[in-house]
């Protein structure tokens, strides 16, 4: 299940972009929708803990909150959620890459640049989906999971003391 939400101001948009999505990842994956109005409707459900995504459609220009200072409050609260900005210029897309954006698309929504945008990051996902997300030393690490051989603990009233994984390299 990929749960995805668009913040899009514009209801035509929206709409639109709801189409494309859907056709293109019905092959792929059910999918669970979310609508936010304006960026500050995601800053609030980021500080209800209440943003549940995997993937954000993310419009860069919008009335109260825009979209850089909406990814900007993701990130700095260390929500784990993969941003498409959209937006109807580009003056924006270095700053779109700061807060991690996965891509950037342009307005009017096209339906084959959003389609291919989809489809690559499904793919990733696929390649991301076949590994484990370790924290070694307090630095993050990606182990594919058919390099582990087997996982082993030691300890059965903590999940996280003396748990060892052996690689094969």
């Amino acid at each position: 299940m990929l749960r995805i939400g668009i913040c899009e101001d514009d209801l035509q948009t929206r709409e639109a972009l709801y189409e494309v999505i859907s056709r293109t990842l019905f092959q792929y994956t059910e999918m669970e929708f979310a609508y936010y109005n304006d960026g500050d409707d995601v800053i609030h459900a980021v500080m209800e803990d209440n943003l549940r995504l995997d993937l954000l459609f993310l419009d860069i220009h919008m009335q109260k909150v825009s979209g850089m200072k909406t990814a900007e409050f993701i990130r700095k609260n260390g929500v784990d959620v993969d941003i498409i900005f959209m937006t109807i210029s580009g003056e924006h897309v270095f700053e779109g890459y700061k807060y991690k954006a996965f891509a950037y698309c342009l307005k009017p929504i096209e339906s084959s640049s959003v389609q291919d945008v989809l489809i690559q990051y499904m793919e990733e996902r696929k390649e991301i989906s076949d590994c484990i997300n370790v924290s070694i030393n307090g630095k993050k690490v990606r182990i594919p999971l058919n390099k582990i051989l087997y996982f082993e603990s030691h300890s059965c009233f903590s999940p996280y003391k003396n748990v060892h994984w052996f690689i094969n390299e």
